[in-house]
């Protein structure tokens, strides 16, 4: 978020109006999917069921980890 901030501009603080905002830039091509990362998130921080973790650690394996790095590479952090 802090590179966002300062080389594009985006003064946005909440984790979905960053998403969006990184969409709008082309910053990321799917914005949907960082929607589900961004409720993921919220879910993971606020369970203690076994089975949800579990689902979100599939998913982050499976559908999340390309879109990161595929960020991670726009930003020169997989240099």
């Amino acid at each position: 978020m802090f590179h966002l901030q300062i080389h594009d501009g985006i003064r946005q603080t909440s984790p979905k109006t960053v998403i969006r905002a990184a969409f709008a830039q082309n910053h990321i091509s799917d914005g949907h999917l960082w929607m589900e990362m961004a409720d993921a998130r919220n879910r993971i921080v606020h369970t203690y069921d076994e089975n949800v973790a579990a689902a979100i650690f599939n998913d982050i394996r499976e559908r999340f980890i390309d879109a990161l790095v595929e960020l991670g590479g726009d930003f020169g952090c997989l240099d």
